[in-house]
């Protein structure tokens, strides 16, 4: 029976579901979960904050003379991957060499969250190590591993541009968690109008996410209004000039899911316009799903995908919204809802993990 190493450095950031308080987190908490949960013969490999220990600890593990398959969440490898530092480049440059050179008896397989070059350049993040995440990820996508990326459009992208196999490569979308009002019952959401149309955003609220421009784009109508919650929203209880619209503040994921719930359309702004956000699945497709509301999001492929396949949700171009936005009632919503019941279960974390091949292929294999 072959053993399964989990190299896991997310254990440091996330440990329990109180931690999660943005959306990218959600993935690699519930995957670690799901590993944890599901594969019997494992070896977790919980790295701490010492990282000559943990590059150590890496390597030990890599170079062990004994068959076995390895996980890893990519960038989190154990190991510093992206800055110029001289010496921080060489190890990179050392892991890629090492991983390549024990394929051919170890199954490596990276769950992949993110391409990091293609979304720092659209979300203008980390912009003195470009070049080195384009030479790095060049390198890293023609690994001979096993590549499981978060949305199809991520993997044929890879696939074209890397000339990753399909044979190779596998998809695993991004989930949610199926809602529990149990816990909620301390929770106050009586300054939510039932009886206007209530719409939400939850998610980051950093600069480069057309958030300023989902808010011009909000009528200002008393018959309608605006929640907004996320990380780095400060700005945004200033910037806003309408009654109508509500900052939140940054809250536990749980907590943003259970008043979501109680809202009407989960909002999803991104630049249809920008490469990355085509390529990409917005967790909160998920999040708005598994919370029991539909999704109004701007043309991305993800969404398009999902409003094709399921018939629920909308899309529309941000020019567009104002007026969506002052006409749908609640009957309409009460229809998507009803769509939405029959399907939540298949956008949980659960069912996604144990419907991707690669992940339910290592169940079988192992256990």
């Amino acid at each position: 029976m072959k053993k399964t190493i989990y190299i896991n450095e997310n254990y440091r950031f996330i440990q329990s579901d109180d931690d999660i308080n943005e959306g990218g987190f959600s993935r690699n908490y519930f995957l670690m979960r799901w590993i944890q949960n599901n594969i019997v013969k494992l070896e977790e490999i919980k790295l701490g904050r010492k990282r000559i220990i943990n590059t150590f600890r890496v390597y030990y593990q890599l170079l062990k003379p004994i068959r076995t398959s390895i996980i890893f969440q990519y960038p989190l490898l154990g190991i510093p991957i992206f800055n110029k530092n001289i010496i921080v480049k060489f190890n990179a440059d050392l892991l890629l060499f090492v991983l390549k050179l024990i394929s051919k008896r170890k199954d490596i397989i990276f769950d992949i969250s993110d391409l990091k070059y293609e979304q720092s350049i659209d979300l203008k993040i980390n912009a003195n190590n470009l070049a080195r995440m384009k030479e790095f990820e060049e390198k890293f996508f023609r690994l001979p591993a096993k590549f499981v990326f978060a949305s199809d459009s991520m993997r044929k992208y890879a696939h074209e541009k890397y000339g990753i196999s399909y044979t190779k490569s596998d998809t695993c979308k991004n989930g949610g968690k199926i809602l529990s009002h149990k816990s909620k019952v301390d929770l106050d959401t009586s300054y939510i109008d039932e009886t206007k149309m209530n719409f939400v955003y939850a998610g980051s609220l950093n600069k480069g996410r057309q958030i300023e421009i989902m808010i011009d784009n909000f009528p200002n109508d008393k018959n309608i209004h605006l929640y907004i919650m996320g990380n780095d929203g400060e700005w945004v209880t200033s910037y806003c000039k309408q009654d109508n619209i509500t900052y939140l503040g940054a809250l536990r994921e749980e907590d943003a899911h259970f008043i979501s719930s109680k809202c009407d359309v989960g909002l999803i702004p991104y630049d249809e316009n920008k490469m990355y956000y085509n390529i990409a699945y917005p967790t909160k497709l998920s999040f708005y799903i598994t919370a029991g509301i539909p999704f109004l999001s701007t043309p991305v492929k993800e969404a398009l995908n999902i409003e094709s396949i399921y018939k629920v949700g909308f899309t529309r171009k941000m020019s567009e919204w104002a007026s969506f936005l002052s006409k749908i009632d609640k009957g309409t919503i009460a229809e998507e809802k009803e769509k939405i019941t029959d399907i939540q279960n298949q956008f949980t974390w659960e069912f996604l993990f144990n419907e991707c091949k690669t992940f339910k292929n290592l169940i079988d294999i192992i256990n």
